[in-house]
């Protein structure tokens, strides 16, 4: 990290993105199969909602529902908010 930190932490960042997206996808994909709205639904919602969540943004227009959800993306904030301070610490 000391010899390459712009590397180091797009590589966490990049690690972050698959690790909670696929997560995401994992816990709410089974909930949206019984719904109509399991057409709508897609892996590009899960990534958009890591991507806000590792940003600490927070939108609000997509946000997961089911505990396993909520849990993943509550350690997502976490891990956003580490790598944003390593960011900033950098």
């Amino acid at each position: 990290m000391k010899d390459i930190p712009g590397y180091t932490l797009m590589g966490l960042f990049g690690a972050g993105m698959l690790l909670f997206g696929y997560s995401m996808e994992i816990a709410e994909r089974a909930l949206k199969r019984g719904e109509d709205s399991y057409e709508k639904y897609n892996i590009g919602n899960s990534l958009w909602v890591t991507l806000i969540t590792i940003a600490t943004v927070g939108y609000g227009d997509f946000y997961p529902i089911t505990d396993l959800g909520r849990m993943s993306m509550a350690v997502c904030v976490f891990w956003g908010v580490s790598n944003t301070s390593l960011f900033t610490a950098m």
